[in-house]
């Protein structure tokens, strides 16, 4: 974690924003392939009516999960536990700020074991990019934020041309 973290120190705001941004995009996309190799092809398919880009609960779907979710979740996933724990006087605090949450950020996206895995580690992209901003003086919340955002509003335009 110390490489990593002396690695992202040296980016600039926008490239810590790109770098979270396609490392979470990587993971989502390894992940999607390990579960179609392990899942996908042992199950029965059926036809599901995903949401046209066009139909209304296809935008409500990308406003509350692109703008709204990503608003909450980085509050309550990354702000508020990663600030409590790193104001203690406990030794290893960024580790730990880190780790908890990209746990919080698992638990709270646990919809089958893989997705656990997947969001663990988006958490801790997540988590890794807020510490680095904190500790080069960005607005760390907006920046996850943003990162965060646009990750939801790919996946989500994803998912509905899959």
């Amino acid at each position: 974690m110390r490489v990593f973290y002396k690695i992202l120190l040296s980016f600039s705001r926008a490239k810590l924003i790109l770098y979270g941004l396609g490392a979470m995009l990587v993971v989502a996309l390894i992940i999607a392939l390990l579960q179609f190799i392990l899942v996908e092809m042992f199950t029965l398919h059926f036809e599901v009516n995903q949401p046209s880009l066009h139909s209304r609960a296809f935008l409500e779907k990308l406003l509350i999960g692109s703008l709204i979710v990503p608003l909450i979740e980085t509050l309550l996933l990354q702000l508020i536990p990663m600030e409590v724990i790193l104001s203690l006087k406990v030794r290893k605090r960024a580790f730990t700020s880190v780790l908890f949450a990209s746990i919080l950020f698992a638990v709270l996206h646990s919809y089958s074991m893989i997705y656990i895995g997947k969001s663990f580690l988006l958490g801790f992209i997540l988590a890794m990019c807020y510490l680095v901003a904190k500790k080069k003086g960005y607005f760390a919340y907006g920046l996850v934020t943003i990162i965060h955002s646009i990750f939801n509003l790919f996946m989500s335009g994803i998912s509905c041309l899959l």
